[in-house]
């Protein structure tokens, strides 16, 4: 069963200006992020290797402060490369 999660599901999200400048993108905190690709996916994995993929760069994020955040369209890409079989 797939389950969906809406933007507006999401708590509190800051919220960043795009490239052009235009517009505001939601953010989800990295925890949100791989809870939100294993039910969206299936995929199983792991917190350390998440944090992994973003640490080297394989999933963009981020940082305000002491803190990390990942764009929700970044999200939305990745999800797309686990369901196509993509490697990231």
């Amino acid at each position: 069963m797939r389950e969906s999660v809406r933007v507006s599901e999401i708590p509190l999200l800051p919220t960043a200006t795009n490239e052009s400048g235009l517009g505001r993108l939601p953010m989800v905190t990295p925890s949100h992020a791989w809870r939100i690709l294993f039910r969206r996916t299936g995929v199983e994995c792991g917190r350390a290797t998440f944090y992994r993929w973003i640490t080297c760069g394989k999933v963009y994020s981020i940082r305000l402060g002491g803190r990390i955040y990942i764009p929700w369209p970044e999200l939305e890409s990745v999800i797309k490369k686990c369901r196509g079989g993509e490697k990231l």
